[in-house]
């Protein structure tokens, strides 16, 4: 199992990516959500800056193991933002195709009318399925929750449980789509993440965003700063013949007090190496007591 973490704003790529590389990191998930990397990443500047990329990740020994594209993917009634949103998305999975990632991760969305939900969402991943196979690359499809309209909680909004995760691999072409499977959203809806990959198999599942929280929002955090049980996921992965990479998507507030402490960001990318390597740890010891048996 390969060892990933997505790049972080607050500094250029190429910052990040070396901070990656000197902390032991095997892959990157390049994050395409930030309007601060916008011009970079423009229809006319992305394949000048994908060929810059690869350059400078070869030359210390990565691979892009996936990416990230920008969300919501679809606003509903908001004509203008889902023309601009799309665009946006469509290039991502061109940009993930270049760096020779596997997958770039989407997201699904809600509509107003909970009966048509996954008919609009086949329809939007259908879509999206000739631009992968031009691509050479897959769609990953993330499990999401959803916030209550007026009250101060978190609620299911689609793609939420494994059942639900099925349904839509189900539909879609296996040669164009898989399952990211977030921790965190499982935790924030009262669900144990282990029982997530026993479910979906490794057939269906094929990338992560690791993440920690206590239940009560999107932290971001590290693994074993929440209360997810860390030993029961990784074990849970194992037993589901998980082929995919542990792939970290904390930061946000985690990171924040380290942007203008550049002697602290290198120790912070390091101890996430670290952590990640004592998780993998985990995962290669049930596959051990699997195998021998």
């Amino acid at each position: 199992m390969r060892l990933s973490t997505t790049t972080l704003t607050g500094f250029d790529y190429w910052t990040a990516i070396e901070m990656c590389a000197k902390a032991g990191f095997d892959c990157i998930d390049l994050n395409l959500i930030e309007n601060a990397y916008a011009e970079e990443f423009s229809d006319e500047n992305y394949p000048e800056t994908c060929k810059k990329l690869l350059e400078k990740i070869k030359a210390l020994g990565l691979v892009f193991n996936q990416a990230h594209a920008p969300f919501p993917s679809l606003k509903w009634g908001d004509d203008v933002y889902n023309q601009k949103v799309h665009s946006g998305i469509v290039r991502a999975i061109r940009i993930a195709g270049l760096l020779g990632a596997e997958q770039v991760v989407v997201h699904p969305f809600v509509v107003p009318d909970k009966e048509k939900q996954l008919e609009a969402n086949l329809a939007f991943f259908n879509s999206l399925a000739p631009i992968c196979r031009e691509a050479g690359t897959k769609v990953a499809i993330e499990n999401m929750f959803s916030r209550h309209p007026y009250e101060n909680k978190i609620i299911p909004g689609v793609c939420n449980y494994p059942e639900d995760m099925i349904e839509i691999y189900e539909a879609l072409d296996p040669e164009c789509f898989t399952l990211c499977l977030d921790t965190g959203h499982c935790a924030l809806l009262k669900r144990n993440p282990a029982d997530y990959p026993r479910a979906l198999t490794g057939k269906r599942l094929h990338a992560l965003h690791v993440q920690d929280n206590v239940g009560k929002d999107d932290i971001h955090t590290i693994p074993y700063q929440g209360n997810i049980d860390w030993t029961a996921f990784m074990q849970s992965l194992a037993d589901a013949g998980y082929t995919g990479d542990l792939t970290f998507e904390v930061g946000g507030k985690l990171f924040k007090p380290y942007k203008d402490k550049p002697d602290m960001q290198q120790a912070y990318f390091s101890f996430l190496a670290a952590t990640g390597r004592h998780l993998i740890g985990i995962f290669d010891a049930r596959r051990a007591e699997i195998e021998g048996k």
